[in-house]
């Protein structure tokens, strides 16, 4: 059950009880009607623009923050953007507290504690939508903690709404009184008549403001039963049976009222996940009864109405009442005419009645009749956009010819229904098939003016069609002729655009490029003349600009963007492809070596026009909701910049809502901006060294990014981010000791995490040479010789691949020592060392093979302790170490060489008879240790450091 039908109960009770709050003042009339619209964006720019032309009356800067609070809150609700729903719920919150410190005891403050609450319940909705969507289970339960989280909230927020709602109400019935008893006195005086009318509209408008919080209240428990997936999970039902209980308060105040009937519905949608379906039933019946008739009923009530017979059929469908449903359903939709959403939904149901009726029939004239009525009530279900429609166009094409009709659609509606489904299906072409079946069916309806104007927009989805079929030509073709047969027409400037754009996409690809290019200019040209000050204006010059940096013109284009007005909703757009065009200057200039201030110069105007673009978003959201990609790519680029710069904090702040965005999106993959997204993100959190949060990106990354290099090259490093917590947890566990249960299952996880983590990447066949040895060196490090291996030899052969490189030939070394330290690490000591004295003699020069040697002979001495042995291995290390003690920048080798040669001197001392010797050997060792640690303390890392210090103290 969708939660905008509980938002719609919020308008109906207005509806119920009367009209706004400040009937008397325009602006508060049109502020109001606005929200009831669910247009809370265009009522922040209103108040903004009364703000800015100081237009703003007296009784209006009293609330100002208020107001501004409420219509931030609905905007909130209603933006589809993460990002742009967070900003406006801190400004709303902002806006109250400014409100609430300012007028504490305000008569109207309870509206700032019920708009504080909305805050709460609707991210916490918000989430819930999120888990429902989510497939990851351990993510699924996290969003669904922090939406409790959030109803939590809400809870003490309404509660004092609710509180001060009611001294306002009691305020009101004392007014009401009074003015009776005064219009008594002064015999029915029509000054005072009309002061008693207008006490209880006020005291109407006053016990509406209270019913809505005490059912938002109630609703926080229903809403807070749905994030527990587990229906029998005992919190669920304490929570569906405190949410039955302040339904029910509610409609046992107001039975006869429309407040009490819809907050009846609810309350039988409670009782009917605690299981107690006949009661269930029997309140559906009682609001079924309710629904009113003639007149003029308001859809948004009718909604509810219909809602609960569907429900009710719902019910008699899990007992098999199929007769019941038919007989029920059919006498409900020809009684209700107005068919809003759920109406196609009984529809279905009933439709789905016959056809469980028919197919128990055997083949003949009476199953044909049955399924007949089925395919004629789907047909019905079908002629209009619903919620249902996919489901009716599933079951007609199913039965429909089994009584020898047609699945396809038979007039204009049902063929325009039928292409809709396709694009959102994402079949374009076949949408393109219906999309022109619509309009030869359009030339037998009637020619009226509404009529004409739905054919321009069939005509319009048919070229968008077409573009979306890569049908370039097509788009164009019939985009331009649209804008030029009626440019007053509402479709044809954005039929102008969109003939732009298939020239822009077709010109890439075509092989007489001055023509592609005329197509272009004609379109651009006829757009500007005709609608020189409109946004599609704009689209053309921006268009033309892209034209010129594909070109490789990036001087022109950026002139082009340029002229694109500073007052137009587009400028954002224009700073972002110009930015985008001095990025590239920049990182062009930067790759040639050059130093030039000029360089510099795009660099910092990138940035500032970005920061530009940021700016205008957040200050006009609605852009954001216009421009979707534009509201992506410009914090995305600037963040990319940022990481260039390496201040990951900026970075984070603009990545962190495209990522929640992005996580929150159902898709299996990503696309390329998706991929730029997690990349930069996971980057970020690496330059912060915040593993945990790169890794976590690093899982999705490797689910749904695609098999390339540049994903390949950060999912490595990730797989290092894995391997550093992995240790860091086994470290504790081995600190902990065996019988701390907690620590051992952590590293155990992460162990798991790594494991599998590396198992999936390396499945991948667009790894380079550097990520596949790492990954081998990562296998090989926890242990999983068999993976490490194969990693090797694919390592090997990617390298001998490439031929006579010598960075390769290094790579191949190193790769073949790392071979042999497998052989090393299953202790086959005699094998190792052959095939280690081997590659020395091959490569003699080369210092991988030498320090797999060292470390060979050290296993020996480790393995069977003596002298000798532990004097091979100690001459051995001291070798290495002089070999590299006149390199400038000492590798992680020559500081494992130092430590071995102190461990080599320390276990000799052990075996030495003489006490002298092992005294002098001892301190050898001290000496070694401290004088590389004064000249480099942090070694090659902490690992080092610390192996130096156990040492270290073993010598003391």
């Amino acid at each position: 059950m969708p939660r905008a039908l509980a938002r719609t109960l919020l308008v109906s009770l207005t509806l119920a009880v009367g009209g706004p709050a400040f009937a008397a003042e325009p602006v508060f009339e049109f502020l109001d009607a606005l929200r009831n619209d669910k247009q809370g964006v265009l009522a922040i720019e209103y108040l903004n623009q009364l703000k800015a032309s100081n237009r703003v009356s007296p009784d209006l800067q009293e609330v100002f923050d208020l107001e501004m609070a409420r219509n931030l809150q609905v905007a909130a609700d209603e933006t589809v953007n993460e990002g742009e729903a967070a900003k406006y719920r801190r400004d709303a919150q902002t806006a109250i507290d400014a409100f609430l410190k300012a007028h504490p005891d305000h008569s109207e403050s309870g509206f700032a504690f019920d708009t504080y609450g909305n805050l709460s319940m609707d991210r916490g909705n918000q989430l819930s939508r999120q888990a429902n969507v989510q497939k990851d289970a351990t993510r699924k339960t996290q969003l669904f903690d922090e939406a409790r989280k959030e109803y939590l909230a809400a809870r003490p927020r309404f509660d004092e709404a609710v509180k001060r709602f009611r001294v306002r109400l009691d305020d009101a019935d004392a007014e009401v009184k009074a003015a009776l008893e005064q219009t008594k006195e002064k015999r029915g005086n029509t000054k005072f008549k009309r002061a008693a009318v207008n006490a209880d509209q006020q005291r109407y408008i006053a016990e509406n403001d209270w019913l809505n919080a005490r059912f938002k209240l109630a609703m926080l428990d229903y809403y807070t039963a749905q994030t527990y997936p587990d229906a029998k999970n005992p919190d669920a039902a304490k929570a569906l049976k405190a949410a039955s209980a302040g339904l029910d308060q509610i409609f046992q105040g107001y039975r006869e009222a429309r407040p009490g009937v819809l907050a009846h519905f609810w309350h039988g949608m409670a009782t009917k996940q605690l299981g107690d379906k006949l009661t269930a039933e029997d309140i559906f019946d009682e609001v079924i009864a309710k629904t009113p008739s003639g007149g003029q009923v308001d859809p948004t009530e009718i909604t509810f109405y219909t809602e609960a017979v569907r429900q009710k059929l719902l019910l008699l469908s899990e007992k098999q009442k199929i007769d019941d449903i038919i007989g029920e359903g059919e006498s409900y939709l020809k009684f209700q005419r107005m068919r809003t959403d759920p109406w196609y939904g009984v529809a279905v149901e009933v439709a789905k009645a016959y056809v469980a009726k028919g197919l128990k029939l055997p083949q003949g004239n009476e199953r044909k009749k049955i399924m007949t009525e089925a395919v004629g009530t789907l047909r019905e279900a079908t002629k209009k956009q619903s919620g249902y429609h996919r489901e009716a166009t599933a079951l007609l094409s199913k039965y429909a010819p089994e009584v020898g009709q047609e699945a396809s659609a038979n007039t204009f509606n049902e063929a325009v229904s039928v292409a809709d489904i396709a694009m959102q299906s994402g079949d374009p072409k076949g949408a393109v098939e219906s999309y022109l079946k619509a309009l030869e069916l359009a030339k037998k309806e009637k020619e009226t003016d509404e009529h004409k104007a739905r054919v321009e927009i069939v005509r319009y989805q048919l070229a968008n069609a077409r573009y979306s079929a890569q049908d370039y030509e097509g788009a164009y073709t019939d985009g331009l002729a649209l804008a030029k047969g009626n440019k007053d027409a509402k479709v044809a400037p954005p039929s102008a655009v969109l003939a732009i754009q298939s020239a822009l996409a077709s010109f890439g690809t075509a092989q007489d490029k001055a023509s592609a290019q005329q197509k272009l200019l004609d379109a651009v040209n006829y757009t500007v003349q005709t609608w020189p000050n409109r946004a599609e204006a704009d689209d053309a010059r921006i268009a033309l600009g892209r034209l010129k940096a594909v070109q490789g013109d990036l001087a022109a284009a950026m002139q082009t963007f340029g002229a694109v007005n500073p007052a137009s909703d587009r400028y954002p757009q224009a700073l972002q492809m110009s930015a985008q065009a001095h990025w590239k200057l920049y990182v062009d200039g930067r790759r040639m070596g050059s130093k030039d201030a000029a360089v510099q110069e795009h660099r910092d105007t990138a940035v500032k026009q970005l920061e530009q673009s940021v700016k205008l978003l957040e200050e006009k959201p609605s852009l954001a909701t216009q421009m979707p990609q534009v509201a992506t790519e410009v914090p995305l680029l600037l963040a990319e910049i940022r990481l260039d710069e390496e201040t990951s904090d900026q970075a984070i702040v603009l990545l962190t809502p495209l990522v929640t965005k992005l996580q929150a999106d159902e898709a299996e993959s990503l696309d390329l901006t998706g991929i730029r997204i997690l990349v930069s993100a996971i980057r970020g959190y690496q330059q912060q060294k915040k593993a945990a949060e790169a890794s976590t990106l690093g899982l999705v990354l490797l689910q749904k990014g695609q098999d390339i290099p540049p994903v390949n090259t950060v999912l490595a490093g990730v797989s290092q981010n894995l391997r550093s917590e992995y240790k860091l947890k086994a470290e504790e566990a081995r600190k902990a000791g065996p019988e701390n249960a907690a620590a051992q299952a952590m590293a155990n996880q992460a162990k798991e995490t790594l494991d599998a983590f590396l198992g999936k990447l390396a499945g991948r066949e667009k790894l380079g040479l550097q990520e596949i040895i790492v990954l081998g060196d990562t296998a090989a490090d926890t242990g999983d010789t068999e993976l490490a291996k194969k990693l090797y030899n694919r390592a090997l052969e990617t390298a001998r691949a490439g031929g006579n490189n010598p960075r390769l030939q290094s790579a191949v070394n190193r790769v073949q020592a790392q071979v042999i330290g497998l052989l090393r690490a299953e202790k086959k000591y005699d094998d190792a060392l052959r095939e280690v004295d081997l590659l020395i003699q091959s490569v003699p020069k080369a210092l991988e093979p030498r320090v797999e040697k060292a470390r060979i002979l050290a296993g020996m001495a480790d393995s069977e302790p003596d002298v000798a042995k532990w004097k091979a291995s100690t001459d051995n290390w001291a070798q290495l170490r002089n070999m590299m003690q006149g390199m400038q920048k000492k590798p992680a080798e020559y500081y494992e060489a130092v430590y071995e040669t102190a461990r080599g001197l320390f276990e000799q001392s052990k075996l030495s008879s003489s006490q002298k010797e092992a005294n002098d050997m001892k301190a050898q060792a001290r000496q070694l240790l401290k004088a590389t640690s004064a000249l480099a303390p942090n070694l090659s890392g902490p690992d080092m450091v610390g192996r130096y210090d156990a040492l270290m103290s073993e010598l003391q």
